[in-house]
């Protein structure tokens, strides 16, 4: 408020002052005659010193002047008078005029004071505060809240758009006002499989609900059941009320799909159509019979454009056609056969990324194969690198593999020439009985048959081979007599075969090898060059009847790279997820490779580096400290090597670690005389969690005070990354379309005629 300085008048006094000076003789006579009084400046200065005016009065006038304070928000101003002097005593009176004067406000001020009240809005009542300005007043004890409802926060205005912020500076009167929302717990909806599938907020006393379908594929049809409270419990009736936090988990069944296989024989004797589940295989059945027809095979469409290739997976309703013809010109057709059985599944991998290529090469006796020679810091440059990984090593060593029954298709080159002559001599004196010759060519036993709707030539012999020895063996070629397909069968003893089929784009093979490994590929290139490839592993545990360890990959390669996907990983225990490696295919050089691993909390996206990759580091010691774990040092320094957690950010994976070192496995060749030998090596290599991949650099400066660099550039990583995120989901979808029983069903049995 306002003060108004007492206002000192003293107009009668001065009057009278006036009236005995000039009756008494106190009158100034100027020059000119007349009379004049004396003026004097009086100077105003407010509290601080600062002039506010100043006066002319005459002498004998008492001054007077008014001076106000203006209050403000924070302070509430007193004005109490005038002192003669700044800072002095409040004059009760000031004096008339006399002589030049100033005169100094005398002002007292203390805080504004406000209160802050709390609107609870049907909650509990909350005191008001009394603050004075500038004071804070924190976040009071939540209010007990209104049936159903939980506190959100407090708010500066009533309808709750904008949040108070504590603790409040006071600067003046306010009212807080409670937000309330419905009282909800968090109910989790899980699939059959314990993966999250939905999170819901949920209204306390709300019967909980959620929609899920399982969509049925075409290996599988799924029923829906509804939901249990804990994974593998009984189905629940109903679902209760929330009343807390919750969780359900679906349950459902599944059977697999059958589908038909119908067989059109055109006019033909009737095939009897056969119904199979999914993934099982379909042989080929007794060929049709139709008046001065010949049976030229099964096509997958009614023009007989494409044949069929048995045996075949399920995997959908089918209906084959059979295709006849009139008289076959068999001398053309073992021509054409032994002119094109030949295979060289080299030929549609890049050199540098076979186990023969030179450059590639280390030394066997140096090379450090184990941790425990990390014992002692390790220079990086002593350090192999750049090796091949799991899944290319499937690849390549079941490549490796079949050259040992592509070799023995060089006995169909010595003998191929005296087979079709032998066979054209056999016809011309046999014009009316083509179908089957069967002769001696040195140590070859030689069968043609061409009753069919294939054309064979078999040769039985015994040889010697790498690996398997000394052994009878089998080469069975055929070729379909309607798409001229061929397939080739080798058997080299009893338990060791191969099958191969050549395509126009491409070829398939199966093969078993020592009674431990199952294994087929399929490869084809297309137009511009790029190959594409699936490969399916099985091997016997050591030890263990007929148990089956399952592994798979697939690969595309073109000018620049060889990707290889697959869920090989012998290395990590227990491991099931998935790895994305990418190599240089004119090198060969492993660029990096990345790690899709999930659990029940969180998936996990690891990349992976040699350290040949990665500047700063230059050295490496590796203690054990538990089984398979290791503590590292680098760079010849004495405190170890630290990692970092994720962290709040990432909830999930809060104690995972953000990157570390740990030893891998890799595959090297080196030569021992004219064989070419493999060396598993444990190579230590970084990861990093791809979600902090742009942080890793300042991670490892703060954890270990090292200044470190990825030196791959960024056209190959975006390359791992854009593999990682498109052919893992392909591979998921392709692993399980092959078993061991497709196998063994493509390679067959020894033909017999």
């Amino acid at each position: 408020m306002k003060k108004l300085l007492p206002i000192i008048t003293a107009v009668f006094a001065a009057t009278m002052l006036s009236f005995f000076a000039v009756g008494c003789g106190g009158d100034k006579t100027a020059p000119d005659g007349g009379d004049t009084i004396p003026q004097y400046t009086v100077t105003w200065y407010d509290e601080n010193g600062a002039v506010l005016t100043t006066q002319k009065l005459k002498e004998g006038t008492v001054p007077s002047y008014t001076y106000t304070k203006q209050d403000t928000a924070e302070w509430d101003y007193t004005v109490h008078g005038w002192a003669a002097t700044l800072g002095g005593t409040v004059l009760q009176s000031l004096p008339a005029v006399s002589g030049e004067a100033s005169y100094y406000a005398v002002v007292s001020k203390v805080k504004q004071e406000y209160t802050v009240e709390f609107d609870s809005k049907g909650g509990s009542e909350v005191p008001s505060v009394t603050k004075k300005y500038g004071e804070t007043v924190d976040e009071p004890t939540q209010p007990t809240p209104p049936a159903g409802k939980a506190f959100v926060r407090w708010c500066t205005d009533e309808t709750c758009q904008t949040a108070a912020v504590f603790p409040i500076s006071v600067v003046g009167n306010i009212t807080l006002y409670a937000e309330w929302m419905d009282k909800t717990y968090p109910v989790k909806w899980y699939d059959e499989n314990g993966n999250l599938l939905a999170t819901q907020d949920i209204k306390e006393g709300t019967v909980p609900s959620y929609t899920y379908t399982k969509q049925d594929t075409a290996e599988w049809d799924y029923t829906v059941h509804g939901w249990v409270a804990t994974l593998g419990g009984t189905v629940l009736q109903s679902l209760p009320a929330v009343s807390g936090e919750a969780s359900y988990y679906a349950v459902v069944s599944k059977v697999k799909q059958e589908y038909t296989v119908t067989f059109d024989s055109k006019g033909g004797s009737a095939v009897p159509s056969v119904t199979k589940k999914y993934g099982e295989t379909v042989d080929e059945p007794v060929p049709p019979t139709l008046e001065e027809k010949r049976f030229l095979g099964w096509c997958t469409d009614s023009q007989c454009t494409k044949s069929a290739v048995f045996p075949i997976v399920v995997t959908g309703n089918i209906t084959l056609y059979a295709a006849w013809g009139n008289t076959v010109n068999v001398k053309a057709l073992l021509s054409s056969l032994l002119d094109g059985y030949q295979l060289n599944p080299y030929s549609y991998i890049p050199e540098a990324m076979l186990p023969t290529y030179e450059k590639n090469y280390v030394n066997a006796d140096t090379v450090k194969k184990t941790e425990s020679d990390y014992a002692s810091f390790v220079n990086k440059s002593q350090m192999p690198s750049r090796g091949f990984g799991e899944q290319w090593h499937m690849i390549a060593d079941n490549l490796k593999q079949s050259q040992t029954f592509f070799n023995a298709l060089s006995a169909v080159e010595t003998v191929s020439a005296a087979i079709i002559t032998a066979f054209n001599n056999y016809v011309d004196s046999n014009p009316s009985d083509t179908a089957h010759y069967a002769f001696t060519q040195g140590i070859y036993n030689v069968t043609i048959d061409c009753g069919g709707s294939k054309i064979y030539c078999v040769l039985d012999y015994t040889g010697t081979f790498p690996v398997v020895g000394t052994q009878t063996a089998q080469i069975a070629m055929s070729m379909s007599l309607l798409g001229g397909d061929r397939t080739v069968r080798i058997q080299l003893g009893e338990p060791n075969a191969l099958a191969y089929t050549i395509k126009e784009d491409g070829y398939t093979f199966a093969l078993k090898m020592l009674g431990v490994r199952r294994a087929m590929f399929d490869v084809s290139r297309d137009h511009s060059g790029k190959v594409t490839g699936h490969i399916n592993e099985f091997l016997t545990a050591s030890g263990v009847t007929d148990a089956a360890i399952a592994s798979a990959a697939d690969f595309y390669i073109n000018g620049n790279y060889v990707s290889a996907v697959g869920n090989k990983a012998s290395g990590l225990k227990g491991f099931d997820g998935y790895i994305s490696e990418l190599y240089n295919s004119n090198t060969g050089k492993l660029i990096s490779y990345e790690v899709r691993e999930t659990n029940s909390v969180a998936t996990f996206n690891t990349l992976w580096f040699d350290l040949a990759d990665i500047s700063g580091i230059n050295s490496i010691k590796a203690v054990p400290k538990e089984e398979n774990e290791y503590t590292f040092y680098v760079n010849d320094l004495t405190k170890a090597w630290a990692n970092k957690k994720m962290g709040l950010t990432f909830a999930a994976k809060v104690a995972s670690r953000r990157f570390d070192i740990e030893f891998r496995s890799q595959y090297f060749y080196a030569k021992n005389g004219d064989e070419v030998v493999e060396v598993e090596v444990q190579v230590p290599m970084l990861f990093i969690q791809e979600e902090v991949y742009d942080d890793f650099v300042d991670d490892v400066k703060k954890t270990n005070s090292v200044d470190i660099t990825v030196n791959v550039s960024a056209t190959d990583l975006n390359r791992q990354k854009f593999d990682y995120e498109t052919l893992i989901d392909k591979f998921i979808e392709n692993k399980g379309n092959i078993s061991v029983e497709y196998i063994i069903d493509f390679i067959g049995d020894k033909k017999t005629f």
